[in-house]
């Protein structure tokens, strides 16, 4: 039986006409409670039903964050109907070889996507649309004017397919991974047992729509905004709506945190997570939240929460010259192999992946599953030292240096630089900054390297990044951009 559906009837029942949702709709904003929600997802999964949707057929999500999308797929976790997530960012290529494999039955879009869909050919050639208003508007289990009881559905076993989702492979090959029923209820339990527990009632403000689905087990009201548009976000804050809200917590991304003005001025605790900080990111995001506790997660796709520490403290460490990103949270171990590579061992780690070639894991002696994160470190005294990626590295003359460490150094020694990106390729190191500093000081920083005087120095208004998390830098990029601009010139 899917456990994630039942804790979603039983959190429903618990908070009853607790607001579950604020939705934000231009000028307007309802609040939504948990028996609203309920009966939302009631009568959206009856409009599916009433157009002959049933359990294993497979949708393709083509819409914007909105509390339609989250009604939209409740009900299709309840009726067993898989959901594919697409990310625009991920390329065409990546999304043509996708929907060879996944041979989606519909693909569902919204006011603002349904003519947005066209552009794509492949997305065009799902005939079957549903349009998600449409189907909340819509009421499959009414007859005239008399209500009908509620549709029984069939159950739904926890190792069924419920969202794939896609990466953007700044990092290497673009991914695209399964999640049952069972993997999102262990990986969202995983959230919820590592945020702190408030028995009150919480606004929480999320920017990542999955993290909403935890917000509704916690009981919180919960509300979502997109991140890419930090413009309409300034917009927000002049409107004093938002400042009554006064949410407690927020759950998002180092993005959002540097690229918007902060419109919540009592936030209590704030979580972030997505990429690793340097100094003045991580300061930059301390000083937008002057009064609030400060979660620093580091994760990953296979597995969402690996270790999490204070961002005071990783301030701290950082100014020391050191990347420490804590403990492990509750529920993983962490471990490093015989070249330092992360290793990471939990319930919650994902194994599925549509592209198989993508897996990169051991089972170790006891049979237990290890996932290799790509990323490097050391372990001391329970705490994981990061050093950097496994393919991101600067040749040195008495060796390899991490790059992590060396980029680290360059931010925390000028003030006026706001991020660097330090790399090995095709025979040469290469050292590129975002921001002012003199490069005779950059000079004699990377003598004092000892990684060569030839290092091609390269000073960028903006360093490019991950199209879905912008402070990770996008070092697959910057090699293209050195063979079109190096290379060709030599």
């Amino acid at each position: 039986m899917s456990r994630i559906v039942d804790c979603f009837d039983d959190a429903c029942k618990k908070y009853g006409e607790r607001t579950a949702f604020i939705d934000i709709k231009g000028r307007e904003m309802k609040k939504i409670s948990f028996n609203k929600l309920s009966a939302d997802v009631d009568r959206a999964c009856a409009s599916l039903m009433a157009k002959g949707m049933k359990k294993g057929e497979r949708v393709v999500l083509f819409v914007a964050p909105s509390y339609e999308l989250l009604v939209f797929m409740l009900a299709s976790l309840r009726l067993g109907i898989s959901l594919m997530i697409i990310d625009i960012w991920a390329g065409k290529r990546l999304i043509r070889r996708t929907l060879e494999e996944y041979r989606a039955d519909y693909i569902a879009v919204s006011g603002r996507t349904k003519l947005v869909r066209l552009v794509f050919g492949e997305l065009r050639r799902i005939k079957d649309v549903i349009l998600i208003e449409k189907i909340i508007a819509e009421n499959g289990y009414e007859k005239g004017n008399k209500m009908q009881e509620r549709p029984s559905f069939t159950e739904v076993e926890g190792d069924e397919v419920a969202v794939l989702t896609m990466t953007t492979g700044s990092m290497g090959r673009p991914k695209i991974i399964l999640r049952s029923h069972d993997d999102l209820y262990r990986q969202l339990d995983l959230v919820r047992r590592n945020i702190n527990a408030r028995s009150e009632e919480t606004v929480a403000f999320n920017t990542s729509f999955m993290y909403h689905f935890v917000n509704i087990l916690n009981g919180y009201s919960g509300i979502i905004m997109p991140t890419k548009k930090p413009k309409i976000l300034r917009l927000f804050n002049r409107d004093n709506r938002l400042q009554k809200l006064s949410a407690q917590v927020v759950i998002t991304t180092p993005d959002f945190c540097m690229e918007t003005e902060i419109f919540f001025q009592e936030v209590e605790e704030v979580y972030i997570g997505g990429a690793v900080l340097n100094l003045y990111e991580a300061e930059l995001i301390r000083n937008k939240f002057q009064n609030a506790k400060i979660t620093y997660i580091y994760g990953a796709t296979e597995c969402n929460l690996i270790c999490k520490t204070d961002l005071d403290e990783y301030i701290n460490n950082l100014k020391k010259g050191q990347t420490v990103l804590g403990e492990a949270v509750s529920g993983v171990c962490i471990k490093t192999d015989e070249n330092n590579e992360i290793m990471v061992h939990s319930d919650v780690v994902l194994t599925a992946y549509l592209n198989p070639e993508n897996k990169r894991g051991v089972v170790d002696e006891n049979g237990l599953y290890w996932h290799k994160t790509g990323d490097l470190g050391r372990i001391v005294d329970g705490k994981l030292f990061y050093l950097g990626r496994k393919d991101v590295f600067v040749r040195g003359k008495k060796g390899d240096i991490f790059s992590n460490n060396l980029e680290q150094e360059t931010i925390r020694r000028f003030s006026g630089i706001r991020k660097a990106a330090v790399f090995y390729h095709e025979g040469k190191n290469f050292l590129f900054v975002e921001g002012s500093c003199e490069e005779e000081a950059l000079r004699y920083l990377v003598k004092e390297w000892d990684i060569g005087e030839d290092t091609v120095i390269t000073f960028l208004s903006k360093i490019p990044c991950d199209a879905k998390h912008h402070s990770k830098i996008n070092y697959n990029k910057l090699k293209r951009m050195v063979e079109k601009r190096y290379y060709r010139n030599k």
